[in-house]
């Protein structure tokens, strides 16, 4: 069964998808759970398809010491 949608959304943002599904898992599976539109943007090492249940994932590669303004208008129009 399907939860209603909320009409809510909500975009989170990790530089590893590690760190994600060990600290942030659970907010974004509650979250799904009650209908909001949830996408997760990491990087790191891709997040496996088993994984991801009720959102969205983009996976990006994360420059943590460089900065990419055209990248990141880019990245933040497409989602």
């Amino acid at each position: 069964m399907c939860p209603k949608r909320s009409g809510y959304r909500v975009l989170t943002i990790c530089n590893d998808g590690e760190y994600f599904l060990r600290h942030r898992l659970y907010l974004v599976t509650y979250l799904s759970s009650m209908g909001v539109d949830v996408t997760v943007i990491a990087g790191g090492i891709p997040i496996s398809a088993d994984r991801i249940q009720g959102w969205k994932y983009i996976h990006v590669r994360v420059e943590r010491f460089a900065l990419d303004l055209f990248g990141d208008v880019a990245l933040m129009l497409r989602t």
